[in-house]
């Protein structure tokens, strides 16, 4: 008999939870987070600056588009009301923050000199903050269908608070996804070392954030939600586990209470009550205090062990990622049926006086936010989103408080002059602690010389964290060298697509044109081959038939030809006109020498045979074919004629004596 054997696995845990358990390894990065630690930082309490001033809502949506205004300029609007509309399905509804008036509409700068101006909406605020009725609420959410939470997240302008800020409804609309969702990740790990923002909200709103993970999860099908949270905010850590286990005793008392009231009842009314909500297991997960390990990429591979490739969506994966702010965003939106206003910003840096948390309004102007948590006049350079991979903006009114803004940094010294840089050394530095494992310093060469190459090395795939340049010994602008590159190969791709675009305009307007000059040429050809016919029935029954009839074939060439007879009839008598007009004019001036004129019939004669002659020679006309016709006819005129000629004699040809008798007789008239 073999030997059992020992089973080295918790008997508790799926084999697959087990052996990913077992196999998790650490992600790359830096731990660069002792800086921002949350004992140094005061996260709470959150602070509300006051609602007043001139708030300003951009109307251009991520995807490039511009939303529609549904207010006019003067309109008083509400707090919570719909301001403007989004154009197509994956943009988002636009809410007034607070309510005033709509002042006007003006071209807004953008903070990133890339993106270029846009639209906004200014709202002058009442300070009375009077709010619009919020939507009917949702609370029973697991009787919804999907397609109904989806247009309520719509609708209440839901977008990704984590920092890129994509439309939430289309990130949740998975139903044509062939890969069902086996995982819900909710990111409480923020993405900056020095952002204090989700820590604050997971201390202030778990409760919320656990049933806003349920909805969505409900929506997308999920078996299990993980939430990681850096493992250095222990606060937040706490407050999550226990309203997480608070969550599960709470379904569990209702689960028993609704099957014992159902189990007792005695009326139909009772009996029908609904069932009790669903709840999805829930884990929470400390995560090592590496940065970035906010990126999706990062947490996934760590959480699940999977490595995702940059620019796949995750949902092909099996699991999809959403920030804990997001969660709340879907609670309000559904629970309460309130649009998303506001948001948490961090407020730090050595330029503010007062660093915090803050709960700031959409469209909130940066410029007075200044004033209130105390920015000095002599900062040198604010950063917005954070310090490692935030963008340098400008304190004016046009910068304003977005959806994705995660923080705003000011600091009193400028930012350091970029150091005399080096040569590579090939240290190797760059590669070890690159999270997406690239190759800073080939990228960094190629993106100089061969920016085919670099796209070989994955340049795309650079999610510019900015770790490279942050270690490297030669003070290589690493980064900075990756985006101008990406920025190149974007505007290329961008050129490319509108030249592939001009060029099928241009073939398609070129047989446009083809199909048009043959259709007007089918239908003038019909039209004079209709004339020909009318023509032709018109001859044959004024002209008295005393021919014997023939074929059907002989007679029909017959009519063609007595129509080209009548039409080279026609032009020679115009043109005979014309030239008998041309010669009562030369004969008004004396001084020029005049010919015996000819009689009007040998006029005729003459330019029907020049007009036959011209005619027949220029093939290029598109009337050709009937030009022929015509010089055929003459051609058969003048044989009649000369066969005439032939038999009477009163139809002879002039001999040289006559020509001399009628030289003499000029001569003596003269």
């Amino acid at each position: 008999m073999k030997p059992t054997r020992t089973a080295t696995m918790p008997s508790v845990k799926p084999l697959k939870d087990w052996w990913i358990a077992q196999t998790k390894r650490q992600p790359k990065g830096l731990n660069i987070s002792a800086h921002g630690t949350s004992d140094a930082f005061p996260t709470l309490p959150i602070q509300s600056p006051p609602i007043d001033g001139r708030y300003r809502l951009s109307l251009r949506q991520r995807n490039g588009e511009l939303a529609i205004p549904t207010v006019n300029h003067g309109d008083y609007v509400l707090a919570g009301a719909v301001i403007a509309r989004p154009v197509s399905d994956i943009g988002l509804y636009i809410h007034a923050p607070t309510s005033g008036t709509v002042i006007q509409i003006p071209i807004e700068n953008a903070a990133n000199p890339l993106q270029g101006g846009c639209q906004a909406l200014d709202i002058i605020a009442d300070n009375k903050a009077q709010h619009a009725p919020n939507l009917p609420p949702m609370r029973d959410y697991w009787l919804w269908d999907e397609r109904d939470l989806l247009q309520r997240i719509q609708q209440c302008g839901v977008a990704g608070m984590g920092g890129a800020g994509f439309a939430t409804e289309k990130k949740l609309n998975l139903s044509k996804t062939p890969t069902p969702i086996d995982t819900l990740i909710i990111n409480g790990a923020e993405s900056d070392p020095y952002l204090h923002s989700d820590e604050a909200l997971m201390q202030c709103h778990a409760e919320q954030i656990i049933t806003g993970a349920q909805i969505i999860g409900h929506i997308v099908k999920a078996k299990q939600i993980l939430i990681g949270v850096n493992a250095e905010k222990n606060q937040a850590l706490a407050t999550m586990k226990a309203a997480i286990d608070t969550a599960i005793d709470t379904a569990i008392e209702t689960t028993i209470e609704t099957t014992a009231t159902k189990a007792a009842a005695t009326d139909k009314t009772t009996t029908n009550m609904p069932p009790a909500p669903p709840v999805i297991p829930m884990q929470i997960e400390a995560l090592p205090a590496l940065y970035p390990i906010g990126s999706r990429y990062q947490i996934a591979e760590y959480l699940l062990g999977k490595k995702t490739p940059v620019g796949v969506r995750a949902h092909h994966f099996g699991f999809i990622c959403h920030n804990v702010a997001t969660a709340k965003s879907v609670y309000d939106a559904v629970i309460l049926g309130s649009p998303l206003t506001e948001r948490l910003v961090t407020f730090g840096g050595d330029a503010i006086t007062q660093p915090g948390v803050y709960r700031c309004k959409i469209g909130a102007p940066l410029s007075a936010l200044s004033t209130h948590v105390g920015m000095t006049k002599n900062t040198a350079v604010v950063l917005s989103g954070g310090v490692m991979m935030g963008d340098v903006i400008h304190c004016n009114d046009s910068t304003t408080i977005k959806k994705e803004t995660t923080g705003i940094f000011a600091f009193i010294e400028a930012m350091p002059k970029q150091p005399q840089t080096q040569r590579c050394i090939r240290c190797g530095v760059c590669a070890d602690v690159c999270p997406v494992n690239l190759l800073p310093q080939q990228l960094q060469y190629y993106a100089k010389s061969a920016p085919e190459k670099a796209l070989a090395y994955r340049l795309t795939d650079c999610i510019e964290c900015g770790l490279c340049s942050y270690v490297c010994p030669s003070d290589i602008p690493l980064v900075e060298i990756i985006q101008d590159a990406k920025a190149v190969h974007r505007l290329n791709t961008a050129e490319k697509a509108l030249a592939e675009q001009a060029k099928i305009r241009h073939e398609a307007r070129l047989t446009r044109l083809e199909k048009q000059a043959a259709e007007r040429e089918e239908k003038l050809t019909k039209q004079l081959a209709k004339q020909l016919t009318i023509h032709a029935d018109d001859q044959s029954n004024t002209t008295p038939n005393t021919e014997t009839k023939t074929q059907p074939n002989t007679q029909s060439s017959l009519n063609q030809a007595q129509t080209a007879d009548l039409i080279a009839g026609a032009i020679a008598r115009s043109q005979a006109r014309l030239q008998e007009k041309s010669q009562a004019k030369k004969q008004q001036h004396p001084q020029q020498t005049t010919t015996p004129s000819a009689t009007a019939e040998n006029l005729a004669e003459n330019l029907a045979d020049n007009s036959s002659d011209s005619m027949t020679a220029n093939t290029d006309n598109p009337y050709h074919p009937y030009q022929t016709l015509i010089a055929e006819a003459l051609q058969r005129t003048q044989t009649r004629k000369n066969q005439q000629a032939a038999h009477d004699p009163k139809h002879k040809q002039p001999s040289q004596t006559d020509a001399d008798d009628a030289k003499t007789q000029g001569d003596e008239s003269t």
